[in-house]
């Protein structure tokens, strides 16, 4: 096994500390019997081949040997392996939520009328980690991912539960795949499987069928609304639902994502498993709502203001965003400064219910979340802001 991996010339590649020498190690490492040295080596790639989101001329090559890993009958730890993959192949899946991976930006960073092969066949230089070799590094490794997607749809149909969930989850951030894959996703939800691995067949249902822009299922997201369903699979279908209809939304499956945002019906950690956004369902429910631009209706207003005065999770700051999308409109949109005193009742209401949040009494803070908004970035002139607001 792993016969071809002597033969790349490893030290001419490069990865986030210089010379890839060390690839091969890091490969080897995951097939050894002792679960310490596998985890020390998924972390050599995680600092490595993928640090800190980064691609570099030595990810894509890896690739192969990953899914021969992968592949191997007597391989441990699969599940983590998939997540090592997913990484090269996309960065951190949450920040392609909820809508799914779009190749097409990567493909717009690329620098008009460079010779990528040239690139590709020169020598490493100080250039491997500038910024502007990135969007192709990363193009490469999602291509070399791609190649061995029917590594993923097969495990789909494994007998361990916990790794047919990350084979499902990793076919989402492939839409040139996505007519293949829906099918396999599709028969595993409608085998009616236990509540969580429905949950986290729905979230990749729905964002397949946003990339073939097929609304076949949207009947069966609808069924599973019902109270009658456990509230993970309720919330994943109202999360499908968004993604596929956006503004077209039922009030329905508005209603659920609204009471999801405020971290209502918790049950015990089966949100945590389920969970695509890391950590917490709660997160990816509110970046569904900010990313459907929802009116500020009464229910809205009163279910995110609710949620941003008693949500204290890491969730805290993504509920702010998608309150705060609903009444300033989207993220940097606004190219003027909003003048603190002319401000709309739900404005007022929304930055009011923020500041009543028991974290930003205890130590306030504003940062990007108020300049996405065209609100003062430090603080102190933050501070000043809120008081400019209370003259009215």
């Amino acid at each position: 096994m792993l016969e071809g991996l002597d033969q790349i010339n490893w030290g001419r590649l490069t990865h986030a500390y210089g010379s890839a020498e060390d690839v091969p190690t890091f490969i080897r490492a995951l097939r050894s019997p002792d679960a310490s040295d596998r985890k020390d080596a998924r972390h050599g790639h995680y600092y490595t081949i993928f640090h800190q989101g980064w691609r570099y001329r030595a990810s894509a090559p890896a690739v192969p040997f990953l899914f021969e890993v992968l592949e191997a009958p007597d391989t441990q730890d699969k599940v983590e392996l998939i997540d090592v993959l997913t990484h090269l192949a996309v960065g951190y899946p949450e920040h392609h939520l909820p809508f799914g991976y779009d190749y097409s930006e990567d493909e717009g960073e690329l620098r008009p009328q460079e010779d990528f092969d040239r690139i590709r066949a020169a020598d490493p230089d100080d250039n491997d980690w500038e910024p502007d070799t990135q969007p192709l590094w990363r193009i490469d490794a999602h291509q070399a991912v791609l190649r061995g997607v029917g590594t993923f749809q097969r495990l789909t149909q494994d007998s361990d539960q916990q790794l047919r969930e990350a084979a499902v989850k990793a076919l989402a951030w492939f839409p040139e795949a996505a007519a293949e894959s829906v099918l396999l996703v599709r028969q595993i939800a409608y085998r009616s499987p236990e509540a969580e691995e429905l949950a986290n067949a729905i979230i990749c249902l729905g964002i397949l069928d946003r990339y073939t822009k097929d609304l076949s299922h949207v009947p069966s997201f609808r069924g599973w609304l019902h109270p009658t369903h456990p509230y993970i699979v309720r919330v994943a279908a109202a999360i499908s639902l968004a993604v596929i209809l956006e503004g077209a939304l039922s009030a329905e499956a508005l209603s659920v994502l609204l009471a999801a945002s405020q971290e209502k019906e918790r049950e015990g950690d089966a949100e945590l498993r389920i969970a695509w956004h890391w950590p917490l369902l709660t997160e990816q429910v509110s970046d569904v709502l900010e990313c459907i631009h929802l009116k500020p209706t009464e229910p809205v207003l009163s279910a995110l203001c609710h949620a941003a005065e008693t949500v204290e999770s890491s969730a805290m700051l993504s509920v702010f965003f998608a309150l705060l999308a609903v009444v300033f409109g989207p993220r940097y949109q606004n190219t003027s400064k909003v003048d603190p005193t002319r401000l709309t009742a739900a404005q007022l209401r929304a930055l009011r219910a923020i500041t009543r949040n028991p974290t930003w009494k205890a130590k306030p803070f504003s940062g990007d979340i108020t300049l996405a908004f065209g609100m003062p970035y430090r603080l102190e002139k933050f501070q000043e802001f809120l008081e400019a607001t209370e003259q009215q």
